[in-house]
């Protein structure tokens, strides 16, 4: 979840929204779920983001400052870069091998995959 919180704070949202995270903060909130609709186990999180920062205004206020929804591009790119995360964390932690002749989380060429220009 860091890795997450990581790169849609510091980088993403603060950035889209003109500022840096020393000069803005955000949010989230995150529900763990541990069974599914059939009450099988199936262990997963739901986390809502704020849809933008809060920063101190010429005035000395704190204001909410939204951005906009993200583009397909954005998203693509914020996937891309969790993923690599994520992996690196599994990989040092002794969790993930890396296979290089098979890199499943490579993104190159996704987009042609799935009918998309």
């Amino acid at each position: 979840m860091y890795a997450l919180q990581r790169v849609l704070f510091a980088t993403h949202i603060t950035k889209k929204a003109g500022y840096n995270k020393q000069t803005a903060q955000t949010g989230a909130v995150t529900l763990i779920q541990r069974f599914g609709s059939a009450l099988n186990l199936n262990i997963h999180f739901h986390t809502l983001y704020l849809d933008g920062v809060y920063a101190e205004d010429n005035y000395g206020k704190t204001r909410f400052h939204p951005i906009k929804a993200p583009t397909k591009s954005e998203l693509n790119s914020l996937t891309h870069r969790i993923s690599q995360r994520v992996a690196g964390l599994l990989e040092r932690e002794g969790l993930l091998v890396r296979d290089d002749d098979n890199d499943y989380l490579a993104m190159d060429g996704l987009e042609n995959q799935r009918g998309n220009p």
